[in-house]
């Protein structure tokens, strides 16, 4: 992955957000992560408990019409080099970084 190119768009969401009634942020999000095609990936990494974050998210994501969602943690530095989870993020139409 050459990660010096611009493969898309940044949606900054910030705190507080509404995930669970209208969610217009997290549709748009969905919508410019390819609509029906978007593959969203949930960054796990600025949370004290990654499980509890991943449950959320996924689980949102999928209520909003995403089909495909996964999960990935990256608690540290070494975590954000495994190969699986560079796989992930290659995969990926959309990332969301809790």
């Amino acid at each position: 992955m050459n990660l010096t190119e611009a493969r898309g768009k940044l949606v900054v969401i910030g705190g507080a957000e509404d995930y669970e009634g209208d969610a217009v942020i997290h549709k748009e999000f969905i919508k410019l992560a390819g609509g029906d095609e978007a593959h969203i990936v949930v960054v796990t990494a600025a949370t004290q408990d990654p499980d509890a974050a991943r449950e959320k998210w996924t689980t949102a994501f999928k209520k909003l019409g995403a089909k495909k969602v996964e999960a990935i943690d990256v608690s540290n530095r070494e975590d954000s080099q495994k190969p699986e989870r560079l796989k992930a993020v290659e995969r990926a139409t959309g990332l969301y970084f809790t």
